[in-house]
């Protein structure tokens, strides 16, 4: 019998603004995987832009502008930026929010990276996202760090992506509301509204936003990314 080997490539629910940044990475413009096929409906809009924020690496006698750190997650201060910019985009700001629909929750966003969120890494592992997390939590910004052999809460976060809207989900905002933080290969097959991706270091470029972080971390989006990029001073 003849086989035939069909790749899936359209975006689930990743809007044209993110899709045209997952397309930049190396794999995809390499042939080593397939190109996104055009939706058979066109979106109703481009989808919002995707907003940077610059690390400054901290190297020895330069001028980090307050950051810390040569990778974003051992940063404090890129954890209160993110911070605002959720505030700004009303994450987890239940007043004024239309009955039945309640707006982005904090459940509604994923931080992602190539970092070490294992319950055995030590807070200053260079891999650990502890300070970040402090940036966020500096803020009110609730987290919860999920392992990657830590397959209950890797369940937990699947039926979270599949629950209900409109009432059913208003009903259950403010329960165990948080931000996720976990590596990006923790989440393959998740997705969420707001995706903030820290890119490791485009100084040695082993993990860069080329390699991984465009197919791994943005394409989990369905509206907003948000690039934490580290920058040298």
């Amino acid at each position: 019998m003849e086989r035939y080997v069909h790749h899936l490539t359209q975006p689930l629910r990743s809007p044209p603004s993110v899709v045209r940044e997952v397309e930049q990475a190396r794999d995809i413009k390499g042939g080593k995987v397939p190109a996104y096929t055009a939706p058979p409906v066109a979106p109703p809009s481009d989808g919002p832009p995707m907003v940077t924020v610059y690390h400054f690496c901290s190297w020895e006698g330069s001028d980090t502008h307050g950051h810390e750190g040569v990778y974003p997650w051992r940063c404090e201060r890129c954890g209160q930026l993110v911070a605002d910019l959720l505030t700004t985009l009303r994450v987890g700001c239940h007043d004024h929010a239309p009955h039945g629909q309640g707006g982005l929750t904090f459940n509604d966003v994923f931080v992602l990276g190539v970092m070490n969120c294992d319950t055995d890494t030590t807070d200053d592992d260079d891999w650990s996202p502890a300070p970040f997390i402090r940036g966020l939590e500096s803020r009110g910004v609730p987290t919860r760090k999920v392992a990657h052999n830590d397959t209950a809460a890797v369940r937990q976060l699947a039926e979270m992506t599949s629950a209900p809207t409109g009432e059913e989900r208003a009903a259950g905002r403010g329960r165990d509301e948080a931000v996720t933080v976990a590596h990006q290969d923790t989440v393959w097959g998740l997705e969420r509204p707001v995706v903030v991706y820290l890119e490791a270091d485009s100084v040695f470029s082993l993990y860069d936003a080329d390699r991984t972080g465009r197919l791994r971390s943005m394409s989990r989006s369905t509206a907003q990314v948000i690039w934490v990029k580290p920058v040298e001073t």
